[in-house]
């Protein structure tokens, strides 16, 4: 049920819908910052637009390293297959950005985390306007501090679309930190300044796969309708 407390994490949990483990998003993020993880975790989410505080906050959002994750217990977020969730239902979404968070959708700072066929969509209508810093992008990895880099990452099946027509375009997939043993696959990016960013020596970006992915109507981070433009990697 919604709101059971865990020991560590292992195995395979529900999220949102009708009696799931956890309500929304952020409270298994909770319990994964509290508990840490014993094995594998995986948390199927239910079809739904999940947004946080009216979708003025970062939907998927873990600011340490997980406890006990590595190469081989790693954490999924993906739909709930068994109950009909696609990649076209389960919708991670941002309506309003801020100056401080560059309007992320999701910002993960652990190692070991795979997203698998969710649908990322930033949709400001606002006219606050985010940082202009280069680091906006609508799912960002910085390292938590445990490790040099963000290692053992994988994003595959994703859709990271910007529908709005108001802000300026942000990046796709934004790594802050080196990376290791990372897979960026048959996702598709639509209305970015630049696809797939990675910052960092080049020398600890290692065993990158990226294959498949279909990056779309790159635009200018300078207006939101201003001339196309952009890097797709």
């Amino acid at each position: 049920m919604a709101g059971v407390s865990y020991a560590q994490l292992s195995g395979n949990y529900t999220v949102g819908g009708s009696n799931p483990d956890f309500a929304a998003i952020s409270d298994a993020v909770n319990e994964l910052q509290t508990n840490g993880v014993s094995g594998p975790v995986t948390f199927d989410l239910r079809s739904n637009t999940y947004e946080e505080n009216g979708g003025t906050e970062r939907v998927l959002y873990i600011e340490q390293q997980i406890d006990g994750v590595s190469e081989t217990n790693t954490i999924t977020f993906q739909p709930d297959a068994s109950t009909g969730a696609t990649v076209d239902d389960v919708i991670l979404k941002r309506i309003v950005g801020s100056y401080e968070e560059k309007g992320w959708i999701a910002e993960i700072r652990s190692d070991g985390v795979s997203l698998k066929e969710l649908t990322f969509e930033y949709a400001d209508t606002s006219t606050a306007g985010y940082h202009p810093n280069t680091s906006f992008g609508l799912v960002f990895f910085q390292s938590g501090g445990v490790t040099f880099g963000i290692n053992d990452i994988t994003i595959t099946g994703c859709k990271l679309i910007r529908t709005s027509s108001v802000q300026r375009s942000p990046q796709g997939i934004f790594f802050f930190n080196e990376t290791r043993n990372t897979t960026i696959t048959n996702n598709l990016i639509d209305g970015s300044k630049e696809g797939i960013i990675m910052v960092g020596s080049s020398s600890f970006r290692r065993n990158i796969t990226l294959s498949g992915n279909t990056i779309l109507n790159l635009r200018t981070n300078v207006t939101a309708v201003g001339n196309w433009h952009g890097y797709g990697i």
